[in-house]
């Protein structure tokens, strides 16, 4: 049977809405019996957590903000291969508050590595530079880019069918490279011609008038976007500033560079153009040297007034902890770009996928965004370069739509753990593989994989005495109930509030 608790309890409270997949049947859904004042296990020692269990602490973490992708231009070109109704279908799926309710997205300053080629939106002929920014344009972004977010945020506007309030939206920029001609190297990449570029060159050009001409390169992007009714709410620094190599647009900073740029030349500007709509972020940062970039950044203190936040990915994993820990009551963290794969969107890797969104919002992090939402299946979602990568959805050669494995973990997080949803602490020896949210209607989500190649028991419980329900009442007692999940399994469970 489904249920089987360990232990007494008292009266019925709630019915708990399991939703789960696995590899063969994905997102099913049934009723479990919750139950008041459970005793997960009379037999475990005082003071001790007992075995398979999740229980809340009564302790709060951060508030989450939501979850997002970005916005690509062969993302757009995927969506378009798709029938009229299709492609609604999939902007509702992705976007729309009763789905992946998707706010927190991101979009790239000119070209990026899912860009149909490189570009930048003030590019000059060789030997040529423009200080003033007299030919600055997106009108490129007018064919893909914006009419895709644009198309996304009618679905972001909807109303949620339980009443729930609009959602703040949240949208951040970052540029792979400058235009060509403030870089040393001349170059969209680390290149130099056919050859990688020598050390250190693939980088701005370090002049004052280079430097104020970037910064009001991006500060331009952020107005002309406005002007098409889409709201920039970030401006990162660099993506990936110790990115380096020829297969993509890229530019190298260190964390000095960093602090400087922002300090000097980006953080007065943006302050000065932008007030508080937009502000620089300290990002995206793919670096686990903590000492290297963000403490170097942030212990300056007239830089970091100009900085809203910081955005991790790929090895920023690695200083995620240190850097809420130091930072974190000061300025939100967030995870900027999941990891992308090799484009076989593979159970396996979504089940790496799962881990990597647990980390990091167990580390603190206030939103957590995507990659590719969406590309075509052929070569394997392969990019302009050549990259193959993974995403949640694919679009076959004959229009067909396929979820991916990914798309599944995303949706056992985003469907359920609302924005402004309250991350609970929680404890035993489930808290490696699981994470529960107080969404703010009281109900919680609790999400959990059973990595095993066995099934496994899961008891839950959670202490309302010590947390509270709905905000601004106490409630009495205590909920929990007891599972068993299927193997190499993700997992969510709605718990009504009592």
């Amino acid at each position: 049977t489904l249920v089987y608790v360990s232990g007494s309890y008292s009266a019925i409270a709630s019915v708990v809405v399991w939703t789960s997949s696995t590899e063969t049947s994905p997102f099913t859904t049934r009723n479990v019996t919750s139950s008041t004042n459970l005793v997960l296990d009379p037999r475990a020692p005082s003071g001790t957590c007992p075995e398979f269990t999740l229980a809340t602490t009564g302790r709060t973490k951060q508030t989450v903000q939501g979850f997002g992708a970005c916005f690509n231009e062969l993302g757009w070109d995927a969506l378009s291969a798709l029938s009229a109704d299709d492609r609604e279908a999939v902007l509702r799926e992705l976007w729309h508050p009763d789905e992946l309710n998707l706010v927190y997205n991101r979009v790239p300053v000119g070209a990026n590595d899912y860009a149909d080629g490189w570009y930048s939106h003030d590019e000059m002929p060789a030997g040529e530079q423009d200080l003033m920014m007299k030919h600055f344009s997106v009108e490129r972004d007018l064919e893909r880019l914006i009419p895709y977010i644009t198309a996304a945020q009618t679905y972001m506007d909807a109303s949620a069918s339980d009443g729930r309030s609009i959602a703040p939206r949240h949208l951040f920029a970052s540029a792979w490279s400058p235009p060509m001609w403030m870089k040393q190297n001349q170059n969209y990449s680390g290149c130099t011609g056919d050859h990688d570029s020598p050390d250190g060159t693939n980088s701005l050009i370090w002049e004052t008038d280079v430097l104020d001409a970037y910064a009001h390169y991006l500060s331009l992007f952020v107005s002309a976007y406005k002007t098409h009714g889409i709201n920039v709410t970030a401006m990162m620094v660099q993506n990936e500033p110790y990115a380096g190599g020829c297969n993509y647009p890229k530019c190298e900073w260190t964390g000095a560079q960093m602090r400087d740029f922002v300090r000097d030349h980006a953080g007065p500007r943006f302050a000065a153009d932008h007030a508080d709509e937009c502000s620089m972020w300290l990002g995206t940062l793919n670096t686990d040297d903590f000492l290297e970039c963000p403490n170097t950044v942030l212990a300056d203190v007239d830089a970091r007034k100009y900085i809203g936040g910081a955005a991790l990915q790929w090895a920023g994993k690695g200083m995620v902890q240190r850097v809420q820990q130091t930072f974190g009551d000061e300025i939100p963290l967030i995870q900027s770009e999941n990891e992308c794969g090799d484009g076989s969107n593979t159970w396996d890797y979504a089940m790496y996928i799962f881990d990597l969104m647990r980390h990091y919002l167990g580390n603190g992090v206030v939103g957590y965004t995507y990659w590719n939402p969406i590309l075509n299946a052929a070569n394997n979602g392969s990019s302009y370069w050549g990259w193959q990568q993974n995403s949640m959805l694919s679009v076959t050669e004959d229009g067909t739509l396929v979820r991916n494995p990914e798309y599944w973990v995303f949706k056992h997080f985003a469907k359920f753990v609302h924005p402004l949803a309250v991350q609970l602490d929680v404890e035993g020896d489930w808290s490696g593989s699981a994470l529960a949210f107080r969404n703010k209607g009281g109900d919680l989500a609790v999400v959990v994989m059973n990595p095993h190649d066995e099934p496994r028991e899961f008891k839950f419980k959670h202490d309302m005495d010590a947390e509270g329900g709905k905000e601004g009442e106490a409630e009495a007692g205590s909920t929990g109930f007891a599972v068993t999940l299927e193997p190499r399994s993700f997992n969510t469970f709605e718990v009504a509030r009592a």
